[in-house]
C-alpha cells in the first residue's frame, strides 16, 4: 500500500444476510483501482457452525473488534454496510466516532457511515419486524441446522435482478452461504447513526432496482429513523457491489473524501 493510500480513511464493508468477504471482491477491487484501502469481513452468522446460538449481538461484536483494531492503529474509518448489515454495523460503530475519540485523548475513529440498501433498526426492533410483508418465498428454514437458506433459482431475481449474463450470476451466487435463523429475530442495539457525533455523517444509498428490500420500504425506514440522511440514488438492484462496483466505489470515495474535511 502506498503512503498516499494509508492517508486515507479506511472503507470497512459489512456484508448483508447471506453474503461473504468474497461477496466484495470486484468492489475492493475497484478501491484498489481508486487507490483506497478497504477491507470486508465474513460475519460469524455467516454458514454459522453454531447457527442456533449465532445472532446479530455476536455479529455486531465481531464487527466492533475489527473497528477497534483499526482505530486503535490510528486509523479514520468510513462503515459501510449492505442490507442486513446496516444492524450489527451500526451497532459496532456506537461510540466509536471520531469526535468523541478525540474528546478522549485518542487517535482514530469511524468517521462516516454508509447504508447500502440497508435494514434500519432502533433499538430494540428486529430486522423480522421490518421484513414483514414481503415475500419470502426465496428462503427455506432448516430445523435440523438452524440456517435459512437460499432457494436455487427462486432467490436470482430477487438479488440478482440486474446481472444480465449467466456468468455473473453464477460467480455471484457462489460468493453466498446459508444464514442463522436467529439474527432476524435478535433485538437491536443502540445504532450508531442515532448519534449526535455522526450527525451530517450518514449516507443512504437507496438501490433504485431493488427487488429484495424494495425503495418503498428503503424510503420508510429512512424517514422512522428520525434521522437526516443525505440519500444518493443508484440505479441498482440490491447487490450494486456485482453489478456496478465501479460506479459504488466511485461513490464510496467521494463520501470519504467529505467525511475526512476538517478531521
Amino acid at each position: 500500500m502506498s503512503a498516499a493510500s494509508s492517508s486515507k480513511p479506511t472503507i470497512c464493508l459489512v456484508p448483508g444476510a447471506y453474503h461473504t468477504s468474497v461477496s466484495f471482491e470486484s468492489l475492493n477491487n475497484s478501491l484498489r483501482a481508486l487507490s483506497h484501502p478497504s477491507t470486508a469481513y465474513t460475519l460469524p452468522s455467516i454458514a454459522s457452525s453454531t447457527p442456533f446460538s449465532a445472532d446479530a449481538i455476536a455479529d455486531g461484536v465481531f464487527i466492533r473488534s475489527k473497528l477497534e483494531d483499526l482505530i486503535e492503529a490510528g486509523k479514520d474509518v468510513v462503515l459501510v454496510a449492505h442490507s442486513y448489515g446496516g444492524i450489527p454495523g451500526a451497532a459496532a460503530a456506537s461510540g466509536l466516532s471520531k469526535e468523541k475519540r478525540q474528546q478522549q485523548g485518542k487517535q482514530g475513529g469511524v468517521i462516516g457511515l454508509v447504508l447500502i440498501s440497508a435494514l434500519l433498526t432502533k433499538e430494540g426492533e428486529s430486522c423480522y419486524q421490518k421484513l414483514q410483508g414481503l415475500d419470502l418465498s426465496y428462503t427455506t428454514y432448516n430445523e435440523n441446522t438452524g440456517a435459512v437458506d437460499l432457494v436455487p433459482d427462486e432467490f436470482v431475481p430477487i438479488f440478482f435482478n440486474d446481472l444480465s449474463e449467466p456468468d455473473a450470476v453464477s460467480a455471484a451466487s457462489s460468493t453466498l452461504r446459508p444464514q442463522a435463523m436467529r439474527i432476524f429475530m435478535t433485538e437491536s442495539s443502540r445504532p450508531a447513526w442515532a448519534e449526535p457525533a455522526f450527525r451530517g455523517r450518514c449516507v443512504y444509498v437507496r438501490c433504485n432496482r431493488d427487488a429484495c428490500i424494495p425503495t418503498s420500504l428503503q424510503d420508510a425506514m429512512v424517514k422512522a429513523s428520525g434521522v437526516e440522511w443525505t440519500v444518493e440514488e443508484l440505479d441498482s438492484g440490491h447487490c450494486p457491489f456485482f453489478s456496478v462496483p465501479d460506479s459504488l466505489a466511485q461513490t464510496l470515495v467521494r463520501y470519504a473524501k467529505e467525511f475526512s474535511k476538517d478531521r
